[in-house]
Formats: structure tokens, sequence, C-alpha cells
């Protein structure tokens, strides 16, 4: 018998064998394990998108008592600028006096002044004095807030700080409802404070982009405790299947058979109209 090959500190040497383990069938043995780990991991994800794809999400505004005996209609803009302007403090009178028990107004913060104004649009420069503040309107207790927030995507984390504090400082009823089209901006403002509502930007198109959209939203949704969802009427047929109970906010709805529609579905807390209130309603029976 021949002797043994022996490496420099006497080891037997495998020669070839060894280093075609090393950098071969070991390399292909690892490459193989990392493989499956990716394919496992690939389903898991893809297994936890069609879950939350399939299964609807109940957000905290589908428990919330003012919503449990059914869905309630809102006036838009204070009362849709019927006989007042609307986002005044005159169209809340309005309202009230038509038997509205929640509604909408337009808000923006402007850090220079801290003042909080009711405004559907504005524009650098334009004078304050042509936006009522918020102050100087007049809520009766029991009425509740639909406050579309439209500018704070533009607010850094400081000015959302500064309009918090201007916020408690006013004289608003319990049930407050900011929105905004910004859900990393609407995290920011305090869970104790305010009820926040994400006004979704769902693609028109169908297709993956709208798919991934709600599946991303359904996730965030979830993960940063807003209490609902807020869409325009013509999203409901899309939208709704991903959402349970009355976890959703709609607008602008003026047609009284559409209101009828989505009210009787089941599926949404608030519907917001122009009209009057009884004119909305005038094909729902209170009593369903």
């Amino acid at each position: 018998m021949g002797a043994e090959a022996t490496g420099q500190f006497g080891q037997p040497r495998i020669g070839q064998d060894w280093r075609a383990c090393s950098f071969g069938g070991c390399r292909k043995i690892r490459s193989d394990a990392m493989r499956k780990v990716l394919l496992i991991v690939s389903a898991l994800i893809i297994g936890m998108c069609a879950g939350v794809w399939f299964l609807p999400v109940s957000l905290p505004v589908s428990k919330h008592p003012r919503f449990i005996d059914g869905p309630q209609v809102w006036a838009h803009r204070g009362s849709g600028g019927r006989r007042n302007p609307e986002n005044s403090p005159e169209s809340i009178s309005v309202a009230v006096a038509e038997g509205f028990r929640g509604v909408e107004l337009d808000i923006f913060y402007l850090p220079g002044s801290d003042k909080i104004v009711v405004s559907h649009d504005y524009h650098e420069g334009e004078p304050e004095n042509l936006m009522p503040p918020l102050d100087r309107f007049s809520f009766p207790a029991d009425l509740a807030l639909w406050l579309d927030f439209k500018n704070l995507r533009r607010l850094s984390e400081d000015q959302i700080a500064k309009f918090a504090a201007s916020y408690r400082r006013l004289q608003l009823p319990n049930e407050v409802f900011i929105e905004s089209t910004a859900p990393e901006k609407l995290q920011l403002l305090d869970p104790e404070l305010f009820q926040r509502v994400l006004w979704l930007s769902l693609p028109r198109q169908p297709g993956w982009d709208q798919i991934s959209y709600l599946i991303h939203t359904k996730f965030q949704s979830l993960l940063a405790g807003f209490d609902a969802v807020s869409f325009p009427k013509q999203q409901f047929d899309v939208v709704t299947p991903h959402f349970a109970g009355r976890s959703t906010f709609v607008f602008t709805v003026n047609d009284p058979k559409q209101v009828a529609k989505i009210w009787r579905s089941g599926q949404t807390a608030v519907i917001l109209t122009d009209l009057h209130r009884s004119a909305a309603l005038k094909h729902v029976r209170l009593d369903e």
C-alpha cells in the first residue's frame, strides 16, 4: 500500500475531492438551500397578500356607538351651499335645522397666523378674512364633524404639533373625524385627540396598480390604527368588499335612490350629501 499524501501539518490531503466539495458541491448545496428559503418566504408573502386581498378589514368606526343602529347621512360643506354659502357658520345652522346629525367642512391650518380656517380652496397670498376661522363656528354638542384637512400633506411635523395645540383650544363637539389623503401625516395626529379617516387615492383603472394599492392600504390602515377610510361614490363597489361592516365614509351622493342603495348595503357609516336631509332619505325607511 502506498503512503498517503499529507499536507503541511501532517493532515491527510484529500486534494481535488476537498476542493470540489468546497468550491463546487458545497456551493451547490448552499445555493439549493437558499433557493428553498426564498421560495418559502415568497410563498408566505404571497399567501399573506392573498389573505389581505380576500379578507375584509374591520376598522374601529364599524363598532362606533354612533353607527350601531345604521349609517347616517351628513351634510356636505355645512349644507351644500343651500340657502347659505357652503363652509360658512350659517350653513351649520341650516344643517342642524334640517335634522342632520353630522356635517363635513374643509379646513386649512395656516402656520404663519396659527389659525384653523374653513375653506375648500386656499391660494398663497389670499386674504385670510375671506376664510372664516373655525373658532367662529358654533356647533351643538351632539353634532359630529367630518373635517377634510386640505393642507395636512404640506405641513411639517412641528407644524402638525402646533395645529393640535391650536385645535385643543377650540370648543368643538366630542365626535370629530379628521380626513386626509396623506397617510404618513395622518399617523402623526394623536389618536387620543382625533378620529382619523384616510381618504383613499385609488387608481382609476382596474389592474395590478389598483390591487397593490388596496392590499397596501388595508395593511397600512390596520397598522396605523386609522378609524375609517373615505372615497367617492364612484368607487363604492370596488372598495367596500375590502372593508368589513361600516368602516367607510362615502361622498358625495346626491341621488336619493343611490343613497338608499348604499344605506341598505350595510357597508358604510356615513353618506355625505348636498341634498336636504329629507330629500336624501326619500327612499329610505329609517326603521329598516
